[in-house]
């Protein structure tokens, strides 16, 4: 048996007084040493030259680099060249410069193996997102509005067989907007080797046994298609609505820094909604409230049960594009119509109710044109009085009533301003109730 090659761990870049101290106080405020400290120290055995917070600040120091790589062997260079005074001030004793990486190696490879067996919730998730959180100074939080999307990572590993052709076993292919662009062929499609079935049934298509298959969506440099490796959902904080008449004016507060707040890996084809929205829900119960979450239809068409409704029992709202099959009406009671996701009141105009959606990237009056209508179909909407309360449960007013239209049948509304439009009930229909 071979022996491991020689690594150099010279030429590390001298750590200044003030990346030390950013990155000490970044682990500091993370709080990660206190509680990964106690499973990784032993009693037995001989003690360790390198610490723990040692290891986490050089990481961080690395870290602040441009254009930095991750590597162990850098975070080894990093330790290399921090002066004595820095490495006994977190701990460490004894440091040769020669063993710097084989150190470097086994406490990062320990720190790996307990954080993969999930002891009291401290996986890899809890510790990505509280060193990302303690970077984050507290005035910085200025908003409580986050924009979530994923982005693919591939995996290290490599494919084998005769054929690249990997299939999509997760469950977000059923909810994903997967467009073929041809149909697909009758013959038998040869698969990549699959080396084995993982713990969550799903397919193993390289030597990284965490990686799955997964689909991407097309960008200005690659197709749309499947790729195997992980999905990083990524929580930004972005701007707060301010106020807006759910017709044709918005205003938003001011410009927030977009700070990733909330982080998670996950295989790719996870689920999107079961992949993020506990992580939303705690951080907005633990650290700092969330109002409403903007994403794209990638988390907003899987299942109310699994994205919506706990948002929604956690008082956060969503703001999403709906696509073609989640437009129409609903099953409603007889007062209301369930359209589009909105009540309306049940005397909405015909040529109101089935609108076109302007044609991706329509600009001036062909744009308006289309505007004008979800506009005036939007003073018909029904207004909700105050949000749900304990048990969920909402009152909402109709549209004369919260003043959005006149009607002579209605004489109460006839006072408002003519700014408010004035619009004709249906012949033999009894006055709206007040």
């Amino acid at each position: 048996m071979t022996g491991r090659a020689a690594v150099s761990a010279d030429g590390g870049r001298p750590t200044t007084t003030e990346e030390f101290s950013t990155a000490r106080q970044v682990v500091q405020r993370s709080g990660l040493v206190a509680a990964l400290a106690p499973l990784l120290d032993s009693d037995n055995g001989r003690p360790r030259h390198l610490s723990l917070e040692g290891l986490l600040v050089a990481m961080q120091v690395n870290a602040l680099h441009r254009h930095h790589q991750g590597h162990i062997i850098e975070v080894a260079r990093v330790l290399n060249a921090m002066t004595p005074e820095q490495r006994g001030a977190l701990g460490i004793v004894q440091w040769d410069a020669d063993e710097a990486y084989p150190r470097v190696d086994w406490l990062f490879g320990r720190l790996c193996r307990v954080l993969e067996e999930n002891e009291h919730g401290l996986d890899a998730s809890w510790f990505a997102n509280e060193l990302a959180r303690a970077a984050i100074p507290a005035d910085f939080l200025r908003s409580r509005s986050v924009a979530v999307d994923g982005t693919d990572v591939e995996t290290w590993g490599k494919l084998h067989g005769n054929s690249f052709t990997i299939e999509l076993d997760g469950e977000a292919a059923d909810s994903q907007l997967i467009e073929q662009e041809q149909p697909p062929p009758r013959v038998k499609v040869r698969t990549a080797k699959v080396f084995s079935i993982g713990p969550d049934g799903r397919k193993v298509y390289t030597r990284d046994r965490d990686a799955r298959a997964g689909h991407r969506s097309a960008t200005s440099q690659r197709l749309a298609g499947p790729y195997v490796g992980y999905e990083l959902h990524l929580a930004v904080q972005t701007r707060d609505l301010r106020w807006t008449n759910y017709v044709d004016k918005t205003t938003l507060r001011a410009e927030v820094p977009n700070l990733i707040t909330t982080l998670k890996l996950v295989p790719a084809g996870s689920h999107r909604g079961a992949s993020i929205v506990e992580d939303l829900i705690e951080y907005s119960r633990s650290r700092h409230e969330l109002a409403d979450v903007v994403w794209d239809p990638g988390y907003s068409l899987c299942q109310p049960e699994t994205t919506g409704f706990p948002l929604a029992a956690a008082g956060i709202e969503q703001t999403m594009q709906l696509v073609t099959h989640q437009r129409g009406i609903r099953p409603f009671a007889k007062d209301a119509l369930l359209l589009d996701g909105q009540l309306y009141s049940r005397f909405l105009p015909a040529e109101l109710r089935d609108l076109a959606m302007p044609p991706r990237g329509a600009r001036g009056a062909y744009r308006r044109a289309y505007e004008d209508k979800f506009n005036r179909r939007a003073r018909w909407r029904l207004v909700r009085h105050s949000r749900p309360d304990a048990d969920g449960f909402t009152r909402w007013r109709c549209p004369f009533c919260a003043g959005l239209l006149r009607s002579r049948k209605v004489p109460t509304t006839m006072r408002r301003p003519r700014r408010v439009p004035l619009v004709d009930l249906p012949e033999g229909e009894c006055q709206w109730p007040t």
